[in-house]
């Protein structure tokens, strides 16, 4: 199964597992949304993989609000047409 373009969203991506989840997805060919509550360290990882940002976008806050969750799936949406997969 090819994920070349799927949309993957992953929360806690920007250290730990969710970061190396982030990598692997990324070298998948995946476009990727990644959440955690540092901005500053999603920023850096998003710069690190992605430059440009053409397949990562991230969000800094705490998924346990719904406010979060809400704007981290519409964000899925705005930049990337949807959700494939959420982690």
């Amino acid at each position: 199964m090819s994920l070349n373009n799927k949309v993957v969203v992953i929360t806690g991506g920007g250290s730990g597992i969710g970061e190396a989840a982030t990598k692997a997805f990324l070298e998948a060919g995946t476009k990727l949304v990644i959440n955690g509550r540092r901005a500053d360290k999603l920023e850096a990882l998003a710069t690190r993989l992605d430059p440009k940002h053409e397949n990562i976008a991230f969000l800094a806050g705490d998924i346990r609000k719904p406010e979060t969750s809400s704007e981290l799936i519409a964000l899925a949406i705005s930049r990337f047409g949807g959700v494939d997969v959420l982690i």
